[in-house]
């Protein structure tokens, strides 16, 4: 099997790790559609240094669509298929120290489905300049 490589401009190589044709053929169509249609930074164009940078605007775009499934197949189908692809990725061979594979998103339904149940954590120290800012404007925050 041929290792895929990169060159990057700084002149480092890099192997993607996953992805293959699919992976490489699914970034170009993002970069056309998230760069190139929405006249946001793409390729070797994108402003690196305004990334992160508060004065001016960042060099990115984003690229919305909805897609009404029940008109491609039936709805059944597709969530029988769809469970298929979750088990097989899930199913996967892991990294050594890796327990479990998530798909995008899964974290964070965790992540809000705990924090349903058990509430938000908050830093000490952020509940501390709460209660500073609310004395100073007269209020009192409950416990």
């Amino acid at each position: 099997m041929a290792h895929r490589q990169a060159l990057l401009a700084s002149g480092s190589v890099v192997r993607p790790v996953m992805g293959g044709h699919k992976g490489y053929a699914l970034a170009v169509v993002l970069e056309i559609v998230c760069g190139v249609l929405t006249g946001a930074g793409f390729g070797l164009a994108h402003a690196h240094e305004r990334i992160g940078t508060p004065a001016t605007a960042p060099d990115l775009g984003h690229l919305l669509a909805a897609v009404d499934v029940k008109r491609l197949m039936p709805l059944p189908l597709f969530q029988a298929r769809l469970s298929t692809l979750i088990q097989q990725i899930q199913a996967s061979e892991r990294a050594q120290g890796v327990e479990r594979i998530l798909l995008p998103g899964e974290l964070e339904f965790d992540r809000r489905d705990a924090r349903l149940h058990s509430g938000i954590p908050v830093e000490e120290e952020a509940i501390a300049t709460l209660h500073t800012v609310a004395e100073s404007l007269g209020l009192q925050l409950e416990a």
